[in-house]
């Protein structure tokens, strides 16, 4: 996601300053996919709304975002299948500006729960 190398520490891939381990099943797809080549990544989902900062595993160039798919230039294979498992199950840290960013956005928009048992209407 942010373009530094991954490092193998005590047998795992991690982005030190995201830090960030990267799954064994995870490092797996991602090598069939972007190292030995062995299979193509699938696209089953639009990608805009992920953003356009990522870097492709293999080659380590950044991706383009183009039309519902973001993709390597150099290798021309999509990361599209890998983008939910890489924001919700190997999340970077946060910059400390970022983090005080998202509080003060989910303060702004927390929803208040309704009261239980709600009170009849009149």
């Amino acid at each position: 996601m942010c373009g530094e190398p991954l490092v193998e520490i005590a047998g795992a891939l991690t982005c030190v300053p995201g830090d960030m381990l990267l799954s064994e099943v995870m490092r797996r797809n991602l090598d069939a996919c972007f190292v030995a080549k062995t299979r193509m990544p699938t696209v089953s989902f639009d990608a805009s709304r992920f953003g356009d900062t990522w870097f492709c595993p293999g080659c380590g160039v950044q991706a383009q975002l183009t039309d519902t798919k973001i993709t390597c230039p150099c290798c021309s294979r999509s990361l599209n299948e890998f983008l939910c498992a890489l924001l919700e199950l190997h999340p970077h840290r946060l910059s400390e500006a970022q983090q005080a960013e998202m509080d003060r956005w989910s303060e702004a928009n927390r929803r208040v729960a309704p009261t239980w048992p709600r009170a009849p209407r009149e």
